[in-house]
């Protein structure tokens, strides 16, 4: 479980830094998530993630693919907060603030409206879904980092 959540804080920290100060808020819900895994991670008696790797040498995915992923996750996390509610590990079963942190409703509330009211060409469309394939590419990248204890924790 810290495993999971070490590489989720370098993928965020990663989709935070390829995110434009224009689009302010879903920088902030990101912020909130990181905030989320460092209490699961103390209530996991966890260290923090200390050494934040550098991002994947790659052009930033479009924000748009970022986002979705990121928004997307949350409700994938609603699903995995019943298999960690139900650890045997009371420690475990308590590290729930990632997976519920409501900032998901309200950033995948937003995403959609942003989706819906978009109006842009098919290029800048593939930009988005090829960003969101990268995307899923960062979590995985730092997930494999993390297992290879190529990050500080």
């Amino acid at each position: 479980m810290a495993s999971l959540l070490h590489a989720h804080a370098i993928a965020l920290s990663w989709c935070y830094d390829a995110i434009p100060n224009s689009m302010m808020m879903y920088r902030r819900a990101i912020c909130e998530l990181i905030g989320a895994i460092a209490a699961d991670l103390a209530q996991l008696d966890q260290p923090p993630v200390t050494h934040w790797p550098t991002c994947p040498d790659t052009p930033a995915p479009h924000p748009l693919g970022i986002v979705y992923v990121v928004a997307g996750s949350r409700l994938g996390g609603r699903m995995l907060v019943r298999q960690v509610e139900a650890s045997p590990d009371k420690a475990v079963a308590a590290a729930t603030d990632y997976f519920t942190c409501n900032t998901g409703d309200e950033l995948w509330r937003n995403v959609l409206l942003e989706l819906r009211n978009w109006h842009g060409n098919d290029r800048e469309s593939d930009r988005i879904i090829t960003g969101a394939r990268e995307t899923f590419e960062w979590f995985a990248i730092a997930q494999t980092e993390t297992e290879k204890g190529r990050v500080a924790a």
